[in-house]
């Protein structure tokens, strides 16, 4: 869970370097926390399948 977050903030910190848009990092911002949530649901309930 650890690596996952410093994952996440290295790619927003990233991202925010790399464009002067906000309209193009701004989306990925918001998607990454909930994808993150979904991936770490999915592995955690693989044993009820």
């Amino acid at each position: 869970m650890v690596s996952s977050s410093l994952l996440l903030l290295v790619g927003i910190v990233n991202a925010v370097l790399n464009t002067a848009n906000i309209g193009s990092w701004l989306l990925l911002v918001v998607v990454m926390p909930i994808t993150l949530r979904r991936a770490v649901w999915s592995l955690r309930n693989q044993d009820e399948r």
